[in-house]
């Protein structure tokens, strides 16, 4: 079981975007939060899933996402980019999470995770960055920091606290 560091707990709420020209809602916009946040089997306290079919079943209660990916895309991009910019629930550092395994378990903070599958980014992704360099790369696969996966919290519920950098 591999161990990590949270930077930040992110979670985020429904709102308006327009997703491929038309009127849509999502929750994608994942904002660092401060304190305690519980982590259970269908995700975090306080984070919302607009889009009920495709996020936030027990597959996918959490995204996860290397503060070193974000990093490299910083240098590819030239502009900041914040803690939970790219939809994810936990920013890390210091987990490899572009070479996870699908049935990887990681301890994070006191919960357990479970890696059940690579994020394949999506229409809303694409539109909620408004830059087609990263969206294009990630959709394509060809990004060398494009591993987003969903996290299964096999082992019940834990704890992660937020507040860290950026």
């Amino acid at each position: 079981m591999a161990s990590a560091r949270v930077i930040a707990v992110n979670t985020g709420t429904e709102a308006d975007l327009v997703v491929g020209g038309k009127p849509a809602r999502t929750a994608i916009g994942k904002r660092p939060v401060t304190g305690r946040v519980n982590v259970g089997a269908l995700g975090l306290t306080g984070d919302e899933f607009a889009d009920k079919a495709n996020h936030g079943s027990h597959e996918q209660a959490v995204y996860a996402y290397a503060r070193e990916d974000l990093d490299w895309w910083v240098e590819r991009l030239g502009y900041e980019l914040r803690n939970g910019q790219f939809g994810e629930n936990i920013t890390t550092a210091g987990l490899d999470i572009t070479g996870a395994l699908i049935g990887e378990t990681w301890r994070i903070g006191t919960a357990v995770v479970q890696v059940t599958g690579p994020r394949i980014p999506c229409i809303t992704f694409q539109s909620w960055l408004d830059e087609p360099v990263v969206a294009g790369r990630a959709a394509l696969g060809k990004a060398v920091r494009g591993g987003w996966p969903a996290g299964r919290v096999p082992a019940g519920a834990g704890r992660w606290r937020g507040g860290g950098r950026r």
